[in-house]
């Protein structure tokens, strides 16, 4: 299998083995962690994974893993638009239970695609849980080494996609700019990565060449 269960990791490859994803479980107390190569090309390192939610902070701080599950998924769909009536939708899962310190469950879905990585949270139907409102979602996209960004500076969080692209480096942007998606990013070697959310219930993910 493509997915390895190890004792503090998890990693899920694409079906052609070019991506692969890292997930470290919490440790200390700390939140989990995330990574993603390309090629054998460490293109996101110590990425954060965090859900905040009202009255409760962060639910995944100090959790512990309880269950993974793996899938391989190889099927058509169809497509709603556009000339083609459907596509391949061909990816490799690995899904992973966390419970926190007050009991409360939290899935974290990773997919891998030949040309992509896709993630999302999941907090399902639990006792004691009947209404939660998320406050912040806490993930961290740590870019590895200095790439070249293509970035669209916000004003506020309400955005029509169409601001002027400054073209700067990685290390340049400031900390607390806020950028619209998608993100690009081009590397030394031509590798390129999108950051972007889909219109897949709030899937992030990231698009690679």
């Amino acid at each position: 299998m493509a997915i390895v269960a190890a004792a503090r990791s998890l990693t899920v490859s694409s079906p052609d083995g070019r991506i692969r994803a890292q997930v470290d479980p919490p440790i200390s107390g700390g939140s989990p962690r995330w990574s993603v190569m390309f090629r054998g090309k460490p293109l996101m390192t110590d990425c954060r994974l965090g859900l905040d939610l009202a009255g409760m902070g962060d639910v995944m701080a100090g959790s512990r893993l309880v269950e993974t599950k793996r899938a391989d998924v190889d099927q058509r769909i169809p497509v709603q638009f556009g000339r083609a009536k459907s596509a391949s939708n061909h990816y490799r899962e690995v899904r992973f239970t966390l419970a926190n310190p007050s009991g409360v469950h939290v899935n974290v879905v990773f997919r891998c695609y030949d040309d992509a990585v896709a993630f999302r949270y999941e907090v399902p139907k639990q006792a004691g849980l009947d209404r939660l409102v998320v406050r912040d979602e806490t993930t961290s996209f740590g870019v590895a080494g200095n790439p070249t960004v293509y970035a669209q500076y916000l004003e506020s969080f309400h955005t029509s996609h169409e601001h002027n692209v400054d073209t700067v480096a990685c290390g340049a942007i400031r900390p607390d700019a806020l950028l619209d998606t998608p993100l690009t990013l081009r590397w030394k070697d031509g590798t390129y990565a999108a950051i972007t959310e889909a219109a897949l219930r709030h899937y992030a993910g990231m698009s690679l060449r």
